[in-house]
């Protein structure tokens, strides 16, 4: 894990309560502290728009699939105010923990992840906005299943129905799990939290990147030999589905909605 920024000690004096590290992100640093999971934007600075348009995003949904927004203050830490903001924590640890323990998923569980993650990503398309930055470290496994995926960190979310701060051609997200039209520099769609969606899960059952081995250069060439065989025994329908999520032809993705009435009827 890497190492936060403010020092515990301090954190802990400036919420008067005992603070657990949990994780360290471009814009802050996140806690746990009173049952709750305080993300503290002590990093890379946010702007009033990025930080309005995350909150705005993180409003709109109320989801069981998504972390909760539960308020946003303003705390004093070691002599310097930082915005803070408080979501619901949801205990178990994240798949890119569970993937680097050896935990791959149990077929038997493949399609209940999978399912569980287009249901965020439903609830999230559904009020026009797109996550930009699925990946196994911004997956929750609540308790620690498989099958109780949670989505979180909004950061680098787009609201679709208003103007984007970001400047294409730009590469936004985490450049493993980026769609090949990101990667190309063009503008994030739904399709490309599908795609995100696709490569997790690829990832979780087999216990490696479908495209990429560790240091492997990085580019859309890479994707022409498809991805890794699934193994033997998954589900028909889970493994359609897959096959249509990480397609490079980004209308072969469907919507999250359509993927979960494939997974309903053919499973």
């Amino acid at each position: 894990m890497s190492e936060p920024r403010l020092e515990e000690a301090s954190v802990q004096e400036a919420f008067g309560a005992p603070a657990e590290f949990l994780g360290r992100g471009s814009f802050g640093d996140t806690w746990c502290i009173d049952g709750r999971a305080e993300k503290i934007l002590c990093g890379d600075p946010v702007d009033d728009e990025r930080f309005g348009r995350e909150v705005e995003a993180i409003g709109r949904l109320d989801h069981p699939r998504v972390v909760k927004l539960h308020e946003i203050r303003t705390v004093r830490i070691a002599g310097t105010d930082y915005r803070s903001m408080s979501f619901e924590y949801v205990a178990g640890g994240d798949a890119a923990n569970a993937l680097d323990q050896g935990r791959v998923v149990p077929i038997d569980e493949a399609e209940a992840l999978l399912a569980g993650l287009l249901d965020a990503v439903e609830a999230m398309h559904s009020v026009r906005v797109l996550h930009r930055d699925i990946k196994p470290a911004n997956v929750i496994l609540r308790a620690g299943s498989w099958t109780d995926p949670v989505l979180c960190d909004l950061g680098l979310a787009r609201l679709a129905d208003i103007s984007s701060i970001t400047r294409y051609p730009a590469q936004v997200g985490t450049v493993p799990y980026m769609a090949p039209e990101q990667l190309a520099g063009r503008r994030a769609t739904k399709g490309g939290d599908l795609w995100s969606v696709g490569v997790v899960v690829r990832q979780a059952i087999a216990g490696r990147h479908p495209f990429f081995e560790p240091g492997d250069l990085i580019s859309p060439a890479r994707f022409d030999a498809g991805p890794a065989a699934l193994p033997a025994g998954l589900d028909q329908s889970v493994r359609s589905v897959l096959d249509d999520l990480t397609s490079v032809q980004r209308h072969q993705r469907g919507t999250a909605r359509s993927n979960l009435r494939r997974l309903a009827r053919e499973g």
